[in-house]
């Protein structure tokens, strides 16, 4: 599908099974274009609010069992019907897209989380009621992963966010914690400080322990040692998970080099 539209992931791949097509695009649409409202243009808060309201009164009549003769609302009657999909989830979206013309800042991270909630996971939610899959792990499965794009969406986009009249989802106690004031991002600062904050946003956690050693001449690494076993054994009796940070590595241009093959000198050398 072209979406024609700034997006992080392929929407309707030919990779999806033909007969959910119809109705992975409908959601999209509704989606999408319910999101433009509360993002894009130039129209003021009001207008943006009574367009979302057209929205939620699609919403309603498709409830009541009726088509509207209107996109993005016919097809998604469609959909909803042939596939029993969850009306709450499309008013979850719409509650997202709503506060998104009212609030630019947030406290704290629980705040964004919760937003993810309503602006991310409805959609995983939408695709497990597409493919009949309805048991509480893979729900929550998909919540973990719906809420972790949208936060890797926020973390790349901090700088066109902000340009969305001074929006930002890094929650203002993260900043003031690594002391980051907002005229960095304002103004693209990217220092020592930024650095920091943006790591513990893409990581989620850094742990640090501080304590005194009556004698450090005498074995710091072993005391380090014990107390670090410690600490991972509270975790494995509390049932605490800490995923493996990873990288991956991707090279985009097949000919590209990187490393610049030896030279042939015409003289055959013996590795010693």
């Amino acid at each position: 599908m072209s979406v024609g539209h700034y997006e992080n992931f392929p929407v309707a791949s030919l990779l999806l099974p033909p007969h959910y097509r119809r109705a992975v695009v409908a959601i999209y649409r509704f989606a999408r274009a319910a999101d433009d409202i509360a993002d894009e243009g130039s129209a003021a808060p009001l207008e943006r609010h009574v367009a979302l309201a057209r929205f939620a009164r699609g919403l309603d009549a498709i409830e009541r069992g009726e088509t509207p003769q209107e996109p993005p609302f016919t097809e998604l009657a469609h959909a909803v019907r042939a596939h029993a999909l969850p009306m709450g989830m499309f008013r979850d979206l719409l509650s997202a897209f709503a506060q998104d013309v009212d609030v630019i800042r947030y406290a704290t991270f629980a705040d964004v989380l919760d937003y993810c909630r309503r602006s991310a996971n409805p959609i995983g939610r939408l695709l497990l009621a597409l493919y009949k899959v309805g048991d509480p792990e893979s729900g929550a499965q998909s919540d973990a992963i719906c809420t972790a794009l949208q936060l890797a969406n926020f973390w790349q986009d901090v700088a066109i966010d902000w340009r969305k009249g001074g929006r930002m989802y890094l929650p203002l106690d993260d900043l003031a914690r690594f002391d980051v004031p907002l005229s960095h991002v304002a103004g693209g600062v990217c220092d020592a400080r930024w650095t920091r904050l943006m790591a513990f946003e893409d990581y989620g956690m850094r742990l640090e322990v501080r304590f005194w050693i009556a004698d450090p001449m005498n074995g710091v690494n072993n005391v380090r040692s014990d107390v670090n076993r410690a600490i991972w054994r509270l975790f494995k009796d509390n049932g605490v998970k800490i995923p493996v940070a990873q990288r991956e590595l991707r090279i985009l241009e097949p000919s590209a080099r990187f490393i610049k093959p030896p030279q042939k000198t015409g003289v055959d050398q013996d590795d010693d």
